[in-house]
């Protein structure tokens, strides 16, 4: 179980865990092993459509403003960090 909700970067996943500590290890495995499959086909979802949408689409105002972009992008992220969106 500490693994798992070390592993965990959402604090939701938690009480499905505990809720499957009763049933035993197997209810514990089934529900980590679907939470890790979940979670990396998401991800690799995410990548891929990331992917497919950069070699597709060309943003020329992407190219030339990009370096003005990304601090801009950083910065709104930092601040919305700090007031605790």
């Amino acid at each position: 179980m500490v693994a798992g909700v070390a592993a965990s970067p959402d604090g939701a996943f938690v009480p499905v865990l505990i809720a499957a500590l009763p049933l035993g290890t197997l209810a514990i495995t089934a529900v980590l092993l679907t939470y890790s499959l979940a979670t990396l086909v998401l991800i690799l979802l995410l990548v891929w459509l990331a992917t497919w949408l950069g070699l597709r689409w060309r943003w020329a105002w992407l190219d030339r403003n990009g370096e003005r972009l990304s601090p801009l992008i950083l910065m709104i992220l930092g601040l919305a960090l700090v007031v605790g969106l």
